[in-house]
Formats: C-alpha cells, structure tokens, sequence
C-alpha cells in the first residue's frame, strides 16, 4: 500500500545524530566550510581536530591515530587531495 502526500506530511521528521564525543578529523582547504563543519558536529557533541590540507591530514593522524574515530575530508584539495 502506497502512503499518500497527506499521510507523508504527517510523519514526525527523524531526530539528528548526536555523538558521544567521538574524535573526528576534519580535513578542507577552503577555510570557510572547514569552520561551518567544526561548529556543525562540535554542536551534535563531536571533538573536531581540522586540517587545511592533506599533509597536515596525516600528520595529526599519525600523531592521534589512537584518538581519531573517523576522518571526514574534502576530496579536491591541492597538493595532496582525499583519495591520495
């Protein structure tokens, strides 16, 4: 059975994710969209570490591998880019 638009209306919307502190490293070059993203998770109760570009990246994860639950990076960067 298919829900009609009223009956899709009416559906309470799903609350965010909210962390339990986990350790994120947030990696951009464009400095803007590196602070919104920072204020972003740290609002949903995640610890961010930034990187304005991929070297810095990896250096702070090798420094706080054992910290850091997920890394969330930009793909197109100069110098070294997400895939690299």
């Amino acid at each position: 059975m298919m829900a009609t638009e009223t009956e899709l209306v009416r559906q309470e919307p799903t609350p965010p994710v909210v962390g339990k502190g986990q350790q994120v490293l947030l990696v951009d070059d464009e400095l803007a969209i590196l602070e919104i993203a920072k204020e972003t998770l740290e609002t949903f109760n995640y610890r961010v570490l930034t990187a304005r570009d991929g070297v810095e990246a990896v250096t702070l994860y090798r420094q706080r591998k054992g910290e850091i639950n997920i890394v969330v990076t930009d793909l197109m960067m100069p110098i070294m880019d997400g895939p690299a």
